[in-house]
């Protein structure tokens, strides 16, 4: 469960504009990058992983900036995330704790405890990776 707002990393996707995991019309380009930051992690780790590089795709979350505020203003209600959370988060995966976590996409709102004692599962079932299943 994130602390910050009740919910689990299982159902937190919708509540977050991760620009990857949508497809809103005029948005197409936008979302595409996000969609290559997260395969370009996965490669990066595939790649250079065992040489020591580390590479995840992090959502900071919905952070009130002054680009942000630029968005129609129908989608500021998701501008619910504070720059602290974002920092926290990347404190966190500069850690060796976050190991099993390279290569994948992480929500910065998720809870570290939560991942950390799923980390077998994410682990088993490579999960918070962009692949295709079928």
């Amino acid at each position: 469960m994130s602390k910050r707002t009740g919910e689990s990393w299982r159902d937190n996707h919708p509540h977050h504009s991760a620009g990857s995991l949508r497809a809103r019309p005029g948005a197409s380009a936008y979302q595409t990058t996000k969609l290559a930051i997260n395969r370009l992690a996965q490669f990066i780790h595939n790649d250079h992983g065992k040489q020591g590089i580390r590479a995840f795709a992090l959502h900071p979350g919905g952070v009130r900036t002054k680009l942000a505020l630029g968005m129609p203003e129908g989608m500021h209600g998701i501008l619910n995330s504070t720059p602290w959370l974002s920092g926290a988060a990347c404190v966190y995966l500069a850690s060796s704790r976050a190991d099993f976590l390279r290569g994948r996409y992480i929500d910065s709102s998720w809870d570290v405890e939560e991942l950390e004692a799923r980390k077998e599962e994410i682990i088993e079932k490579d999960l918070f990776k962009m692949q295709l299943t079928l």
